[in-house]
């Protein structure tokens, strides 16, 4: 549905590229609801994690751009221009609007749905995608007032994390710490870098990227030092080197050993002579 000041699409995306996906702000206001998939997306200073059910209530004028990651996505969006408003008779469809799109001091800009929720704005906005006649304008807000009410009064607000920009591309450095802290949080049960990738929604290439520029080096780079660096520690501290290879999550010790010996120079049995930790040097 395309008419003056509104309209409302469905989209399948089976191959995400984020080069289809840029920074932008448009005058009207929109409603994005992710139907499948994974992705992530920045609206103003905040970055979402999105997942089936989660919608996004976007204001006009606001600079928001799509995260793409590995797996296809579908959603449902809608766009509104402000002015529609003042030509609507109905002041509930104003006062709800209002709630949602132009909260100055503490915007809200997702929400994850139930069930019953996410099913019932699905099939409304799939409505308004084939909304044909000469009331389109009536005809859209019969269908959205229930949409609005329903994301006020059902909708879970979330708070998302900052996000940090640098030469118009998204640099997510608050993702960047939060990986680092689950990676901290989570080392002996990280074992390949899909433990990572299927908890935040991102390529590795992405997350590499993050990294790279973050920390200069690989995201598995930077968990085979932590792993080495945390088990360096135990051992000092008095336990086996074996035990602090398994509490470390190596998945056998002639690994760990050779890794050992390549990042430290030494041996791990060689720690209990040293009077001092050692720095890396691989």
């Amino acid at each position: 549905m395309e008419y003056l000041g509104l309209c409302a699409n469905f989209k399948v995306d089976n191959t995400p590229d984020q080069q289809n996906y840029i920074r932008h702000c448009h005058e009207s206001n929109e409603i994005f609801l992710l139907l499948s998939g994974k992705c992530g997306f920045i609206v103003n200073d905040r970055h979402y994690s999105l997942s089936k059910g989660c919608i996004l209530t976007i204001p006009h004028d606001v600079k928001h751009c799509l995260e793409t990651g590995e797996t296809p996505i579908s959603f449902l969006s809608t766009q509104f221009m402000p002015w529609v408003l003042g030509e609507e008779k109905d002041n509930l469809s104003v006062e709800l609007a209002l709630e949602l799109f132009e909260k100055k001091d503490d915007p809200i800009y997702m929400y994850r749905l139930e069930d019953k929720s996410f099913a019932f704005i699905r099939e409304s906005l799939k409505r308004l995608c084939d909304l044909k006649g000469d009331n389109l304008c009536r005809d859209y807000f019969v269908y959205m007032n229930p949409v609005f009410l329903e994301i006020t009064c059902n909708g879970e607000a979330q708070e998302g994390h900052a996000a940090q920009y640098t030469c118009g591309n998204a640099r997510m450095s608050a993702l960047t710490d939060e990986i680092i802290a689950y990676i901290n949080e989570n080392l002996s049960h990280i074992n390949n870098l899909n433990d990572i990738r299927k908890k935040f929604y991102y390529s590795i290439t992405y997350i590499n990227r993050l990294f790279q520029n973050a920390v200069n080096t690989s995201v598995w780079q930077y968990v085979i030092m932590k792993k080495l660096d945390t088990a360096c520690d135990m051992i000092m501290n008095g336990k086996s080197a074996q035990n602090a290879a398994d509490a470390c999550g190596f998945g056998d010790y002639s690994g760990f050993y050779r890794l050992f010996r390549k990042y430290y120079g030494i041996s791990p049995s060689q720690l209990k002579y040293c009077t001092q930790k050692p720095k890396m040097i691989g």
